[in-house]
């Protein structure tokens, strides 16, 4: 109760990096290199364009690099990564000693239209199918109790499981690994 065992620590919530390197987490995606150039994954087409006087132009780059961890993400302080600002990330124009996290429905709207989420959610979708067969347990909630453990890091709920499973049965896997992240 009053914080003693590592276990039972403070919540805390996630910084606006680490929700991205979560969900690529999740879905098997993250590319661990360390080093190197800043990339620049995957984001929607206009938003760099908007600022004047901006010579460079966002490549969006493919292949591995573009599951690159988050702290390896260009960033510019006139044009910042979109679902950085969503999930109140600094806007580096001034030093900020602390983020102050907010809760606001566009987070959820990244999560489910952001490319990098959706590939993540089909990833961790692909890896729900292949999940091996619990014993004792039929293969859906076999592979929702999976999903839950690379989400989560713990079981879900008699509640939450049965959701997922309602869920599940009318529109897939992909939606449940999309509910998920």
């Amino acid at each position: 109760p009053r914080n003693r065992l590592l276990a039972h620590g403070p919540q805390q919530r996630l910084s606006a990096e680490m929700v991205r390197d979560q969900a690529l987490q999740a879905g098997g995606l993250l590319n661990e290199k360390m080093g190197g150039p800043p990339v620049m994954p995957e984001q929607p087409d206009g938003v760099w364009n908007v600022e004047a006087n901006n010579p460079e132009r966002w490549k969006n780059v493919t292949g591995p690099d573009r599951y690159r961890r988050s702290v390896y993400t260009f960033i510019k302080r006139t044009a910042i990564y979109p679902s950085f600002v969503t999930f109140d990330a600094a806007d580096r124009q001034l030093s900020t000693p602390r983020r102050i996290p907010t809760n606001t429905p566009l987070q959820a709207l990244v999560t489910l239209n952001d490319p990098v989420y959706q590939q993540a959610a089909e990833a961790l979708a692909a890896r729900m199918a292949k999940a091996p067969q619990s014993p004792g347990r039929d293969v859906i909630d076999s592979r929702l109790d999976y999903a839950a453990r690379q989400v989560l890091s713990r079981n879900l709920s008699a509640a939450e499981s049965l959701a997922l499973r309602k869920l599940y049965q009318s529109a897939g896997p992909a939606a449940v690994a999309s509910a998920l992240l």
